[in-house]
């Protein structure tokens, strides 16, 4: 047996069909604990109410594939900068670094460790960058090119400039890969002068790594974030 409410049973707006499979509303507003069905034709959901419908896909901080694993921001001067083997794990192979407005060091260089920061892999490394800079406000513009083999990625970065970019590391849990990165970004922090540039390298043995650190060639980090991502794929 099924009860239907109409516009013709004199409740204008409303069209309800109530039986033992439960309640269908064709028109008006039901308010319900559960719901059943297809919400293709739901086209407004409150901001609230998105906690537990989206659930799956905002958990743990994911949203699409980057997951955040960590943020470091420098509040006082700082001599290094490390992600160590409780964020660097198997459960991900690509991991994502973003500098934002770090400053302080003189230079920059990311190494990579087998053992959780008792050794670091300070040579071995086949590195290189392009950089495009200028120091007149953009008039004119120079370009070179270096080689570098104590970094998995290095920055000439001086004391003065705002970093800003992201690496990208591959392959860094696996025994059977290089380790590997690529990266992009700039700095700068007077008017007059900028640079930007991209970067390719790779740890030149196939070891796994648990442990990443930033350290300063000279000089510390004194202001800014970074922060570690982990990519699921």
């Amino acid at each position: 047996m099924a009860l239907t409410l109409s516009g013709t049973n004199g409740i204008v707006g409303a069209g309800f069909t109530v039986d033992n499979s439960g309640v269908s509303v064709t028109a008006g507003v039901g308010t319900f604990t559960s719901y059943q069905g297809s919400a293709a034709s739901l086209t407004s959901i409150p901001a609230a109410n998105l906690v537990g419908v989206c659930t799956s896909g905002f958990s743990n901080g994911v949203v699409g594939s980057y997951v955040h694993l960590n943020t470091t921001t420098i509040s006082s001067s700082t001599s290094a900068i490390t992600f160590d083997s409780s964020l660097i794990t198997s459960t991900y192979k690509v991991y994502k670094i973003i500098f934002n407005g770090l400053k302080g060091q003189n230079n920059l260089s990311v190494q990579v460790s087998p053992d959780n920061g008792s050794n670091y892999r300070t040579s071995g490394y086949v590195g290189g960058r392009r950089r495009h800079y200028t120091s007149d406000s953009g008039s004119n513009w120079s370009t070179d090119i270096n080689y570098y083999s104590t970094a998995l990625y290095y920055s000439t970065v001086g004391v003065g400039d705002q970093m800003t970019q992201e690496i990208t590391i591959t392959s860094i849990n696996s025994s059977s890969l290089k380790t590997a990165c690529i990266a992009l970004g700039g700095f700068g922090d007077t008017s007059a002068y900028h640079t930007f540039g991209y970067w390719g390298a790779r740890y030149d043995t196939a070891e796994s790594h648990n442990n990443i650190r930033l350290v300063p060639g000279s000089n510390s980090f004194t202001s800014g974030s970074v922060s570690l991502y982990g990519v699921k794929g």
